[in-house]
């Protein structure tokens, strides 16, 4: 694993959370302001709100819902969440676009494609076999059984991928659509070991985390057998390396929860438990639909659809894929909370 993992996107997201918590009581003081200072129905100018970033949009969309509906500023707000949407599908094209290719894609759907290729019949399913192996060997996948689809991707040793053009990656897709619907248990099997492993629930032998926090001290280990830290060691920078390394490796086993062998403690099945969050979001969901609350439930359901979606494509175990369903849990359960309290006061 590397800096990019999960951990990484905690620490920079605590930022955003920090940011959060501060603006909060400003921005419920501007609704009112707002609602206050309508003018012939239109908002002045001056007051309206666009200073979010992308954390506080992540993770305070109950917010912006009750400030939309609540203030009154219902364009405003549909504008911000277009201009986002926007931009975020504009910055994850022109990332494509600096990758060149198609290749990064393959890496939602090499680990199933993988185990398909090892469970299919090589006379039956030759035509798909025959697409397949245009974009990746099948021959080394079917030779190292031990390895996923993903270790194969990334091992630059092993030639995995093949260069492949536009059709043939078409070719490819429709391939693992067809072996997909003939062995749909291998495919499930290997997507739902992928979500345990990421969901806090499962430890390796030797009691470290299946899940990739992106804790690991893999970058600062300069030696010859570490191709990573010879990596990063090649790159120049005045802040790359810590102020004092034993400093920086206790607050990184400290957030990932993990003990000075690098096992994990009790508090991170806890802390790093996917499903505490799902569970409590999935109630959420119900209770605002029980009470006829359709903003706040379309909004849950935005959540809960990502689930399934980000459980299909998971290349591998790393925390930072569900990181905004694991956050919104937690903000949609306080969210819900004080509602509750909410009307019980009155």
């Amino acid at each position: 694993g590397g800096e990019h993992s999960g951990t990484a996107h905690i620490r920079t997201s605590g930022v955003g959370f920090v940011f959060v918590a501060l603006i909060i009581p400003w921005f419920r003081g501007k609704v009112k302001a707002l609602s206050a200072e309508r003018l012939d129905g239109r908002v002045r100018p001056e007051n309206n709100i666009g200073y979010f970033s992308r954390s506080v949009l992540y993770c305070d969309l109950p917010l912006l819902y009750d400030t939309a509906v609540r203030g009154g500023i219902a364009v405003d707000s549909l504008v911000f969440a277009i201009l986002f949407a926007v931009c975020t599908v504009g910055i994850g094209k022109y990332n494509t676009g600096l990758i060149g290719d198609k290749t990064y894609s393959l890496t939602a759907s090499v680990c199933p494609v993988t185990d398909l290729v090892r469970t299919a019949d090589p006379e039956k399913d030759r035509a798909e076999l025959e697409a397949i192996d245009r974009v990746i060997d099948t021959e080394l996948a079917t030779a190292m059984p031990e390895r996923t689809g993903i270790s194969l991707f990334w091992d630059p040793e092993e030639n995995f991928v093949r260069p492949f053009s536009d059709a043939d990656y078409s070719g490819y897709m429709k391939a693992y659509a067809g072996l997909l619907l003939r062995y749909p248990g291998t495919a499930l099997n290997c997507v739902t070991n992928i979500f345990l492993d990421t969901s806090g629930i499962r430890t390796q032998a030797d009691g470290s985390p299946t899940a990739r926090l992106g804790s690991d001290l893999a970058l600062y280990l300069f030696d010859e057998d570490n191709a990573v830290g010879e990596a990063w060691a090649s790159f120049g920078g005045l802040y790359k390396d810590p102020i004092d390394l034993p400093l920086r490796n206790t607050v990184m086993r400290g957030i990932a929860c993990l003990d000075a062998e690098g096992r994990c403690t009790p508090v991170f099945h806890v802390a790093f438990n996917l499903l505490i969050p799902v569970i409590l979001c999935l109630c959420c969901w119900i209770y605002h639909l029980a009470r006829k609350k359709w903003g706040y439930g379309i909004l849950l359901l935005f959540t809960l659809c990502r689930i399934p979606l980000i459980f299909a494509a998971s290349p591998a175990p790393y925390f930072m894929y569900y990181l905004s369903v694991y956050y919104m849990g937690y903000i949609w359960f306080i969210v819900t909370l004080a509602e509750i309290r909410g009307l019980r006061k009155r």
